[in-house]
């Protein structure tokens, strides 16, 4: 999680941490599409970075400690309207694009790591990142919400990881 939270350098806040995920948000001063895939880049590689460092240099093989070298990342990209509301002396977020963004990791993409962008927010490729693909879910009180993802796995493929830590290798 530190990892995570260190790597954000556009400033996001932390909504909450919920058990393994953490929920960012940014209100105002959206950063442009190439702060945030480079904010992504940032968080993935050095999330790998530190995976590869612990598996070859950690003392410890308990079934917790070598089971940490199969953790993945998904990120949901969604722009939308939200309120705040105080729980205990902090600001939360919430509202119906709040819900809609945690539902959104409930999806039938079949990748155990990638970058989900709703419709609203992939205006550009990135040069970095695979070609978009297409998908949809209809959520139940909510309906269809169309999105674009990049499966993360295929940045191998890509040279990405190369380009920024040529010691990093995925599997």
């Amino acid at each position: 999680m530190e990892i995570i939270l260190n790597a954000n350098e556009i400033g996001m806040e932390v909504a909450e941490i919920e058990g393994d995920a953490v929920f960012f948000y940014k209100y105002n001063n959206l950063p442009s599409h190439e702060e945030l895939f480079n904010q992504l880049k940032r968080m993935f590689l050095d999330f790998h970075s530190q995976i590869k460092l612990y598996e070859t240099r950690r003392i410890c093989n308990c079934g917790a400690c070598t089971a940490a070298i199969g953790l993945t990342l998904k990120f949901v990209v969604h722009e939308g309207d939200f309120s705040f509301i105080n729980v205990n002396q902090s600001k939360k977020p919430y509202g119906a694009d709040v819900i809609l963004a945690h539902r959104l990791l409930k999806n039938n993409i079949n990748s155990e790591e990638y970058v989900l962008f709703t419709n609203n927010n992939l205006k550009d490729n990135h040069q970095d990142f695979p070609l978009p693909q297409n998908g949809s879910e209809n959520y139940e009180g909510i309906g269809e919400v169309q999105y674009n993802y990049f499966l993360l796995n295929r940045c191998a493929e890509l040279n990405i990881l190369n380009k920024y830590h040529n010691f990093l290798i995925m599997r």
